[in-house]
């Protein structure tokens, strides 16, 4: 009995390193992981260019401002 579940969990083990049906779903997971990090990198990137953006922007329109004459 021992020696058959020995020789069933070494096929086990061998099919799950030789069987290659569900690469494809681990590349698509590495892709999605992939995207979405570098979605979050160019997101923070992109909320601090416009943040500076808008602070450059409003001193230069304080800088134009004159107060009127009284």
């Amino acid at each position: 009995m021992g020696d058959l579940r020995l020789a069933s969990l070494g096929s086990t083990v061998r099919r799950f390193f030789q069987d290659d049906d569900a690469q494809d779903l681990v590349e698509y997971a590495y892709l999605a992981a992939f995207v979405g990090l570098a979605g979050v990198v160019v997101w923070r990137n992109i909320v601090t260019l416009m943040g500076q953006h808008y602070t450059n922007a409003n001193v230069a329109v304080e800088n134009i401002w004159a107060s009127p004459d009284p």
